[in-house]
């Protein structure tokens, strides 16, 4: 039987692994916006498109009252393939992405069991 307090720590902890992976969406965005000031255009690829696309279903899901996570798993999966691909083409943040890359695999287990 799940207590209020059991139920309270489960809220704070959706809250702290949305808002976790809310800010490192905000991080992707302003490499992104870098990267085009300083005409590297990797954004415009399939790649960035589907890295874009699931990050929002991403964030979407984990902010969801009921949460799938068959769609979180695949989303994450998704983003990580995308960035693989992305930083092999060797793109003048490619550090930022690395370090965007190693962020997302260490939440990945959080942001799949919550």
């Amino acid at each position: 039987m799940t207590t209020k307090e059991d139920y309270s720590i489960k809220i704070r902890m959706d809250l702290f692994i949305s808002d976790a992976i809310i800010k490192w969406q905000k991080e992707l965005f302003f490499i992104t916006e870098d990267a085009k000031e300083d005409g590297d255009f990797w954004m415009f690829t399939k790649e960035a498109s589907d890295m874009f696309s699931h990050s929002n279903v991403l964030v979407s899901e984990l902010q969801a009252k009921n949460k799938n996570n068959i769609l979180i798993e695949k989303s994450i999966n998704e983003i990580r393939e995308s960035l693989t691909e992305i930083i092999s083409s060797n793109p003048l943040y490619s550090q930022d992405l690395e370090i965007l890359f190693s962020d997302l695999c260490r939440m990945e287990d959080y942001l799949i069991s919550f």
